[in-house]
């Protein structure tokens, strides 16, 4: 019995039999690498449309968790705002719906009171590590047929391929 092509195969074959120009040149890495994307990008928006959130929420949160070793973790919005590469307007939407979840609140800074941070409660901090335990779950099984010396070098390359992208990013700039 054959297999149905993955979509995947679908995008090599169609490019291959309909435009075969750029396919010949084409380094099927690239479009590889866009699909895992969106592949991980679908297991956390689906893992957050289950608590009526958004991608951008998820990051958000696990921007504000990364921002210490212990409680109580929080950012300045601006920080945010650098870190997520996201409008005034768009973060203050995201605070707004991670409030009203009580995933967030805002507090004034300990150096500046003029300053409000945004601040995970420990509802938030629960849910952030609920919600990156089954992300890594998933992140495992898409592993799972790797052995460790391959996952090493995958990893080896990827690190590698990011380095000469951000170098390329920041000469052009």
């Amino acid at each position: 019995m054959s297999r149905s092509p993955l979509p995947f195969d679908n995008f090599t074959n169609s490019m291959k039999n309909n435009w075969p120009d750029p396919y010949s040149s084409l380094i099927l890495l690239f479009p590889r690498l866009e699909k895992i994307s969106e592949y991980i990008a679908f297991h956390i928006a689906t893992l957050m449309e289950e608590h009526d959130l958004l991608e951008s929420d998820f990051h958000v949160l696990t921007a504000i968790r990364r921002s210490k070793k212990s409680p109580p973790f929080e950012l300045k919005p601006s920080e945010i705002c650098e870190y997520m590469l996201v409008s005034w307007g768009g973060l203050n939407k995201i605070m707004n719906r991670l409030e009203k979840k009580n995933l967030i609140c805002r507090v004034a800074s300990d150096q500046d009171k003029r300053i409000s941070m945004a601040r995970l409660t420990p509802f938030g901090d629960q849910f952030t590590k609920d919600a990156v335990d089954k992300i890594q779950q998933h992140r495992q099984a898409f592993l799972s047929d790797f052995d460790s010396d391959e996952i090493q070098q995958l990893n080896k390359l990827t690190t590698k391929l990011l380095n000469n992208i951000e170098s390329y990013h920041s000469d052009s700039d």
